[in-house]
């Protein structure tokens, strides 16, 4: 018998809470960055639109383009 797909999120508790005292303005969230920019990547839990793999919270890239 086929093993069930747990899915993108699976096993991401952790990472994906935040603490209640970690609250951010919409001004935080909704910042604009400059190509070359170096940006360190954090999913927000209320946000669930756009979020990315749970692999790649923490690491740290480099700001290449604008897209959409």
């Amino acid at each position: 018998m086929a093993q069930k797909s747990s899915g993108p999120q699976h096993g991401a508790r952790q990472k994906i809470s935040r603490d209640r005292n970690q609250n951010l303005s919409v001004n935080d969230r909704i910042e604009s960055f400059d190509e070359g920019q170096k940006v360190v990547l954090r999913i927000h839990p209320s946000e669930p639109e756009g979020r990315f793999h749970a692999r790649f919270h923490g690491s740290r890239g480099e700001v290449t383009g604008k897209t959409g």
